[in-house]
C-alpha cells in the first residue's frame, strides 16, 4: 500500500470521524449543516473476469450465487453526507469478499475469489433546486460531483488436486485510486418520500483505464428513536477496466458489479 493511498484512507477515516463528531454535538453545530449517516447492504451480481498472475478467469454469476459464496455480509456499505447550503462532502465505503465459480484454466481446474475494499471520497455543488409543482411542496435539484475512488481488489485461485498433489494456490492484489466525476438528481415526491439518481465515469488511465458507476434510490422518511430516519432500496452498478503488469506479474480486473441496496441513515 503507497503513500498516497494511505493518505487517501486517512482523509476517508477522517471525515467520517468528523461527521460523527459534529453530529454527536448539536451545540456546537454551525447554523446550516445537515448530516447524513447511514449503513447500506448491496447484493451485486458479478459479470467479467479476474486475471491473476497471468492465469484469467470469469466471473460471472447471479447475486444469489454471489450471496451463496460470500465470505462475510455481503456488500456492507457505509454512506455519510455534510450539507451546508449548497455544497456537500460525500463519503461512501464498501467491504466485501466473494467467492466464484470453479473454472477450468487449461487441464487444471480452480476456484476464484475476490476481497474489495472500496472508498468514495466527493465534493457535491448544487446548481439549482426547482419546483415540480405549483405549490412547492415537490422538488428537485441537480448536483455536480467530483472525487476520488480508492479501490484495493484482491484475487486467489485456489486450484483443485489432481491427481492426488495439490497445486500452489496463486494470489495478488492491488490497489489504486481513480479520480471521477459525474451528477446527481434529487427529488422531493412528497412529504415521506423521495428519490435520486446519482452517475459518475473516471480512471481516465490514471488508476483504471476507465471506471463507471450508477446509483438509483427511493427513500422513505419517517421518526424512529426521536431522530429523523430514512429507510432507502434501489439499485447500484459498479464497473471497472483495469489492467496491471505483465506475464507472471499480469493482474487484470475487468468486473461489473451491479445488484440490489438496502439500508437505513439518520439524518442530524
Amino acid at each position: 500500500m503507497g503513500r498516497s493511498t494511505i493518505g487517501f484512507v486517512l482523509c476517508a477515516i477522517a471525515f467520517c470521524l468528523c461527521c460523527r463528531d459534529a453530529a454527536a454535538q448539536t451545540t456546537a453545530t454551525p447554523p446550516g449543516w445537515t448530516f447524513d449517516l447511514g449503513i447500506y447492504g448491496w447484493m451485486p451480481a458479478t459479470s467479467g473476469t479476474l486475471d491473476v498472475r497471468g492465469r484469467e478467469v470469469p466471473i460471472d454469476q447471479s447475486f444469489l450465487d454471489t450471496l451463496h459464496k460470500a465470505d462475510t455480509l455481503l456488500g456492507v456499505m457505509g454512506h455519510a453526507e455534510a450539507h451546508r447550503d449548497a455544497f456537500s462532502g460525500i463519503l461512501d465505503f464498501v467491504y466485501t469478499k466473494i467467492g466464484f465459480k470453479q473454472a477450468a484454466i487449461g487441464p487444471l481446474s480452480a476456484k476464484p475469489a475476490s476481497t474489495m475494499a472500496i472508498v468514495d471520497l466527493a465534493g457535491a455543488y448544487r446548481f439549482g433546486r426547482w419546483w415540480l409543482d405549483s405549490t412547492g411542496a415537490r422538488t428537485w435539484s441537480i448536483e455536480g460531483l467530483a472525487g476520488g475512488r480508492y479501490n484495493s481488489i484482491g484475487g486467489t485461485l485456489d486450484f483443485q488436486p489432481v491427481g492426488g498433489v495439490q497445486p500452489a494456490s496463486l494470489n495478488q492484489s492491488k490497489d489504486w485510486i481513480d479520480p471521477f466525476i459525474g451528477l446527481r438528481i434529487s427529488a422531493k415526491l412528497s412529504d415521506s418520500w423521495n428519490a435520486s439518481l446519482r452517475g459518475d465515469i473516471g480512471g481516465f488511465g490514471v488508476g483504471s483505464d476507465l471506471t463507471w458507476q450508477a446509483i438509483a434510490l427511493f427513500g422513505y422518511r419517517f421518526r424512529l428513536l426521536g431522530a429523523d430516519a430514512e429507510a432507502g432500496f434501489g439499485y447500484r452498478a459498479l464497473s471497472w477496466r483495469f489492467s496491471n503488469g505483465s506475464g507472471a506479474q499480469q493482474f487484470k480486473w475487468n468486473a461489473t458489479l451491479h445488484g440490489p441496496i438496502i439500508g437505513l441513515a439518520f439524518r442530524f
